[in-house]
């Protein structure tokens, strides 16, 4: 993953149940821990369906 790829987020990012919808990957902040091997980020996040001027702070599991 990398700055600007469009991915979906999801509340809980291991199981990939509920979804929040579609956003832009704007800053990585960090590594909070790994799953089964797999790293899981923090990211600063844009939601595209949102409002522009914001962003937020999310949790994703990077895919291999």
């Amino acid at each position: 993953m990398i700055k600007g790829d469009e991915i979906i987020i999801y509340e809980d990012p291991i199981t990939k149940q509920k979804p929040e919808g579609e956003a832009v990957l704007i800053k990585k902040l960090g590594t909070c821990g790994f799953w089964e091997g797999k790293e899981l980020q923090r990211w600063e996040v844009r939601f595209i369906a949102g409002d522009w001027t914001k962003t937020f702070e999310r949790a994703i599991l990077k895919e291999v």
